[in-house]
């Protein structure tokens, strides 16, 4: 262990062993870094352009990533903890199921099926429910910051009556793109009783349709999101700490290259600063032009990363949400 420890400090520390020259600034160290900086780079552009919208991958991680973002607005604003409730996210499947196979991206369906009906297609039996909506992203991040900047979205997410949740995605073409399809219910079970377990049919009440509400970023694919709530008495195991926080990278691939890119500059910085001023006596061109370049290198692909990101949204000025009869 003590060798091992030895090693190490060689590697990274400027000492006598290693004649002041740290091997971490050596010609081979530095080749391997620009490969991994390329090969981050590589696996981003590979994640977020065909694994997320070529296959189900982001279908499967998105919906705990959102929901646990949720509670932490909620929990920001001081409203209680959302509990995941399956039939709630039976519902959102089925309701985005339907878009991905209609391809439509909207609260009312065309053949004018409210978000309502999906809950009652499931036998959920509630006093208030509110549906949000969101299409054509790959950051979890971003669905639920989107959501956040909305009046009408945000009001569902903080809605303080709201005690269920239950999110759903799926597959489909949206406008000509590959897209996944996310759709958020929150809910209050009726009062004095359970959810219903029983699916039941029933037909679909007519309601007011309201215009898309949509969030169009500048990226090659815009960002939508809608949202809806309707209130019917007026006329909705512990987790593994690790696996959570692979999730959560694999749903947020920007985010985890910035904060892996972050700290790789970090640590190039300390490293260059222990070089020069640990032993001044004794410098190496090679120590620090090499230091000067990888640290150059990564604060170029952080910005590259950042750049290359759109996050930004726009809600247009007709937003609105709907109230059923």
């Amino acid at each position: 262990m003590k060798k091992f420890f030895w090693h190490i400090k060689n590697y990274f520390i400027p000492t006598v062993g290693n004649k002041y020259h740290p091997h971490f600034f050596r010609k081979q160290t530095i080749i391997a870094v620009v490969a991994v900086l390329v090969f981050l780079q590589v696996g981003y552009f590979v994640q977020t352009t065909l694994v997320f919208n070529k296959t189900g991958f982001l279908a499967a991680v998105l919906p705990g990533v959102l929901t646990a973002l949720t509670n932490d607005d909620r929990a920001t604003n001081g409203v209680g903890t959302l509990i995941e409730e399956p039939l709630l996210t039976q519902a959102a499947e089925k309701k985005a199921a339907d878009m991905a196979e209609k391809g439509y991206f909207a609260h009312v369906a065309p053949d004018g099926t409210t978000p309502w009906h999906w809950l009652d297609l499931v036998g959920y039996n509630y006093s208030y429910a509110g549906e949000n909506l969101a299409v054509n992203f790959t950051e979890s991040k971003d669905v639920e910051d989107a959501w956040m900047k909305s009046p009408t979205h945000r009001a569902n997410i903080v809605k303080s009556e709201f005690t269920r949740i239950g999110i759903g995605t799926a597959q489909g073409v949206y406008e000509g793109k590959d897209v996944t399809f996310v759709v958020q219910f929150f809910a209050t079970p009726a009062s004095g009783g359970k959810p219903a377990s029983t699916p039941v049919s029933t037909k679909t009440t007519p309601t007011k349709t309201v215009p898309a509400t949509e969030l169009a970023t500048s990226d090659t694919v815009s960002s939508n999101v809608l949202g809806s709530e309707t209130n019917p008495s007026l006329p909705t195991a512990a987790n593994n700490p690790i696996v959570e926080g692979l999730v959560s990278a694999a749903a947020s691939p920007n985010q985890t290259l910035l904060y892996i890119l972050g700290g790789l500059i970090g640590l190039i910085a300390l490293l260059l600063f222990l070089a020069i001023f640990m032993h001044m006596k004794v410098q190496y061109l090679g120590v620090i032009g090499g230091g000067l370049l990888l640290l150059c290198l990564a604060i170029g692909s952080f910005y590259f990363t950042a750049e290359t990101h759109v996050s930004n949204v726009d809600l247009p000025a007709d937003s609105q949400a709907t109230v059923s009869p």
